[in-house]
C-alpha cells in the first residue's frame, strides 16, 4: 500500500467528493446521463437520482499538516484542536502541532485485506465529558473477516 503523505490530502479528497458532480464537471459531458433507476424502481419525486451541477466549482488549497503517516482512512477532530486519525492497517494516531504521535495502544487486531481495515471513527456527542469514541473495523475471523463496531474511552 502506498503511504499517504498527509492527513489533509484525505480531508480534501472528502471535500471534493462531497461537491455534487465534481468529477463530471471536469468534462464536457452533462452531470448525469445514465438511466435513473433499476428495473421496476420508481423515484419518489422528479429528478431524485440526478446530481445537480454547481454554477461555479470551488477552489481548493492544499496544506500539509503532518508527514510520514501510514495509509489513513478516517479522522475525528478533537475539541482541543488535535486530530485522531485511523490508519487502514489498524493503528490510531493523534496529530498535534504538525506531528503524529506513536500508535495508540489497545486497538483491536484488524483484518486490513481488501476493503477491510480500521474503518471509521466518531466522537460521542458527550465526548468532552465521557471521553468515548466509536470506531468500526474489520475483525479477523476463521473463514473470513467480519465488521465490528467498538467503543473506547
Amino acid at each position: 500500500m502506498p503511504r499517504v503523505r498527509n492527513l489533509l490530502t484525505t480531508t480534501l479528497l472528502s471535500a471534493i467528493l462531497a461537491v455534487p458532480g465534481y468529477a463530471l464537471a471536469q468534462s464536457a459531458s452533462p452531470v448525469e446521463t445514465n438511466p435513473p433507476h433499476g428495473t421496476n424502481q420508481k423515484p419518489a419525486f422528479e429528478g431524485q437520482t440526478r446530481a445537480p451541477q454547481p454554477d461555479k466549482m470551488p477552489s481548493l488549497q492544499k496544506t500539509v499538516v503532518a508527514d510520514d503517516l501510514p495509509h489513513l482512512w478516517s479522522m475525528a477532530l478533537l475539541p482541543d484542536g488535535r486530530m485522531l486519525v485511523l490508519a487502514k492497517e489498524g493503528a490510531m494516531h493523534i496529530v498535534k502541532d504538525g506531528k503524529a504521535g506513536p500508535a495508540i495502544e489497545g486497538v483491536p487486531e484488524v483484518a486490513s485485506d481488501g476493503q477491510g481495515g480500521l474503518l471509521d471513527i466518531a466522537l460521542a456527542p458527550d465526548f468532552e465529558t465521557s471521553g468515548m469514541i466509536y470506531f468500526s473495523f474489520s475483525e479477523p475471523r476463521d473463514g473470513g473477516n467480519g465488521t465490528s463496531v467498538a467503543s473506547a474511552k
